[in-house]
């Protein structure tokens, strides 16, 4: 016991100097391994895709090389890998061929608003980025679920901008976008009964008179509330996450089910089983001005700090898979 103690107290700055030298050596290691090279491969032509810029928000914690190949030529280890619904023969082929030599790769699927893309590789791939909620995909541990975001050019530089509060909007509701479809028609007479509205319709997906997309954001930037009805099929809207960016209350349907609380859980934004009781709910909040403007603020507050936690997860996943032994 004596000798032991002797030991330490002689050779005390020896061992208090290894001791921060392999604490050094730790932090040195962590941080290596959080900058594990990533490389973020788009097999979806950039030009065309809606969500490279609220792609590159949501891998904002991450140290990446970005590379456009489109043609399932190009081959990384720690590769996020982006595809679309199509080419479903070459992406598994592709996802077969990383497979093989052994490198580690997520993927991220967008546009399944249908769940009609191959699923074949869900099962090599670390980790599945995908949109589009569904029951079949909430037990898969390697699968997360993200928001569809705005589209490309969005915000072009402005992200900063300060929504402006409720009274200082000059519509109480705005719509843009293609009526003839799904519950719009329905939606749009029973909005009409409130007024102060901006609608501006087009008929057919990127209809050549349809608003460029500055101009809807501008819109949206003036309106309190935005009817975020469904698309031809799925509840889920790009139109939803463009109103809370602009800092609009959207209102969103949940018939036959509430898609919007199996995604977020809980959320602050206004829902409907049908479009006959929006009228009645907005007239509500109009008529106490403080509480229209907590919930605006409260949609608005959500929304931010919905993004940073999934940019932090988002984060956490890929490193933790990345970085993992095989």
């Amino acid at each position: 016991m004596f000798a032991k103690k002797w030991f330490f107290l002689k050779h005390r700055k020896l061992i208090t100097a290894i001791s921060s030298l392999i604490v050094i050596a730790l932090i040195a290691i962590t941080v290596n391994l959080r900058k594990t090279k990533t490389y973020v491969i788009w097999q979806v032509p950039t030009e065309i895709a809606y969500e490279t810029d609220w792609l590159k928000e949501v891998f904002s914690g991450l140290n990446y090389e970005e590379i456009e190949d489109t043609k399932f030529e190009i081959y990384k280890d720690n590769a996020i890998v982006v595809v679309s619904t199509d080419k479903d023969v070459e992406k598994n082929t592709y996802f077969s061929n990383l497979s093989q030599k052994n490198f580690k790769y997520g993927v991220v699927v967008l546009s399944d608003e249908f769940y009609s893309s191959s699923t074949e590789f869900y099962g090599t791939a670390k980790f599945v980025l995908r949109n589009y909620w569904h029951k079949k995909f909430s037990d898969q541990k390697n699968i997360l679920f993200f928001p569809l975001g705005y589209k490309k050019g969005f915000w072009g530089g402005n992200e900063n901008l300060k929504p402006k509060q409720a009274h200082e909007r000059k519509y109480i509701w705005s719509f843009a976008g293609q009526i003839q479809k799904s519950s719009r028609v329905f939606m749009i007479n029973n909005m009409k009964k409130v007024p102060d509205f901006r609608i501006h319709e087009t008929f057919k997906w990127e209809d050549p008179n349809a608003l460029s997309v500055t101009d809807y954001r501008n819109i949206l930037l003036e309106s309190v509330f935005v009817p975020c009805p469904r698309g031809w099929w799925n509840l889920d809207s790009f139109r939803l996450y463009e109103a809370l960016e602009c800092g609009c209350i959207p209102i969103v349907e949940k018939t036959p089910f509430d898609y919007f609380q199996k995604m977020f859980g809980s959320y602050p934004f206004l829902s409907v089983n049908s479009w006959d009781e929006a009228p009645e709910l907005i007239n509500n909040y109009l008529s106490d001005p403080a509480a229209l403007e907590e919930l605006r603020m409260e949609c608005f507050s959500w929304w931010n700090n919905y993004k940073k936690g999934m940019q932090r997860s988002v984060s956490d996943v890929i490193h933790e898979k990345f970085e993992k032994q095989i």
